[in-house]
């Protein structure tokens, strides 16, 4: 099991645009990925469940991966949260 905390850097929160990049990646994992904003948890592969979890600008988003490619899938939504996903500096066709 990999997990990994980022603090998020979006003005308006991890709203549909953000989190449909989100899924699509986590989505190309095996492994099972879960995201936790505080007490809450969501399968970070539903749309949906992240939603729900209403992360805003400055929210902990807690990553959590388990299985054989939870190392890469761990770093490359990390990636995806710092470089893609942040407003100030979108990349998103990267």
């Amino acid at each position: 099991m990999k997990e990994l905390s980022v603090k998020l850097n979006l003005p308006c929160g991890l709203h549909m645009r953000p989190a449909s990049v989100f899924v699509r990646e986590a989505a190309k994992f095996k492994s099972k990925i879960t995201v936790f904003n505080g007490d809450q948890m969501a399968d970070a592969k539903s749309i949906m469940g992240l939603l729900t979890l209403a992360l805003g600008n400055g929210s902990v988003m807690r990553i959590v991966a388990d299985g054989d490619d939870e190392d890469k899938a761990v770093e490359r939504l990390k990636k995806i949260i710092k470089e893609h996903l942040d407003e100030e500096n979108p990349r998103l066709g990267d």
